[in-house]
């Protein structure tokens, strides 16, 4: 509850610093409503519903505001509920996505306060390699998992290389930490090829190992993981549009059992940035491992919109 007060009393602060600014330099203003749906082969469906007030905002990539979100989880007969309370920026270069966002706030409802933040930081360290720096700390998405108040805290970082024109090798890790003692560390690697550079489309490598000790059946950690993939992309551009498609398949080996066929896919439509109005709209799904077996399957939507007012 403290920590409710506390951001409340921050949002009514900007609310008045703002009305009395002069109109004359006021800066523009936006609203950011949001919405993210996710179901699984566990039953488990997640909703967040959430509306952010940016009342600092130059275009969809560069803004500074606040935000609640409004979190909805069912599976079977079991409920729960809370909300986030933010102050959310981001301050991105449309052309090269380099540039720094960040999400400080307080996650409420879910059996006790936590603190939550989510940010990354990118930038060229020449003209063909870009550097990533990303952390984030929030509850672990499951009933069992917010139940026992478990929740994560990661940090990690990113590369990007360009071998050639056509040739780019990622490789990135990431270190994660939850509150009931478990831990996780991850290795990825991608080789993306520019088949048709003119049509978009690419064909990709990836290939992925993990380490992580299993505390509690609460959440999907196993000691081993390993898992590769030959990954179809296609990217184009309309007038300011983007629209971005990938489809995966592979295999997945955990705790050295058998290895079992895993897939992904994902389609995402984007408007133009400098618009008064820029909406995003991502749909992901994929079938891997997790704690019941080999056929776990998950599908998420996430849709965004930003209306300028000024």
């Amino acid at each position: 509850m403290t920590h409710t007060r506390f951001w409340l009393a921050l949002c009514c602060g900007w609310a008045v610093q703002w009305a009395h600014a002069d109109v004359s330099v006021r800066p523009a203003q936006a609203v950011q409503p949001t919405l993210h749906l996710s179901s699984d082969s566990d039953g488990l469906d997640v909703q967040k519903a959430g509306f952010g007030w940016l009342y600092r905002f130059e275009h969809a990539q560069a803004w500074q505001g606040l935000s609640v979100v409004d979190q909805r989880f069912k599976q079977g007969l079991q409920h729960r509920s809370g909300q986030e309370w933010a102050w959310v920026m981001q301050e991105l270069d449309p052309a090269t996505a380099n540039g720094h966002q960040l999400k400080l706030g307080v996650n409420t409802g879910l059996g006790k306060d936590l603190w939550v933040f989510d940010g990354a930081w990118s930038f060229a360290l020449g003209p063909q390699t870009r550097w990533e720096w990303f952390a984030s700390q929030d509850w672990v998405d499951s009933i069992a998992a917010i139940d026992a108040n478990t929740h994560h805290t990661l940090v990690g970082a990113a590369l990007d290389q360009r071998l050639n024109d056509r040739l780019t090798a990622v490789l990135s890790a990431h270190h994660t930490r939850y509150s009931d003692k478990g831990r996780r560390d991850q290795v990825r690697g991608k080789l993306i090829w520019d088949v048709w550079p003119a049509q978009g489309v690419t064909l990709q490598g990836w290939l992925k190992a993990q380490e992580g000790n299993a505390v509690s059946r609460s959440y999907f950690n196993p000691e081993t993981l390993q898992e590769y993939q030959g990954v179809l992309g296609v990217r184009q551009r309309w007038q300011g549009w983007t629209l971005a498609a990938r489809y995966g398949l592979g295999q997945q080996q955990v705790n050295g059992s058998r290895w079992e066929p895993t897939h992904h896919s994902e389609i995402q439509i984007t408007s133009p940035v400098r618009a008064r109005q820029h909406w995003q709209l991502r749909w992901n799904g994929q079938k891997n491992w997790d704690i019941t077996g080999p056929n776990y399957t998950y599908q998420a939507i996430n849709a965004q919109w930003v209306l300028a007012l000024d």
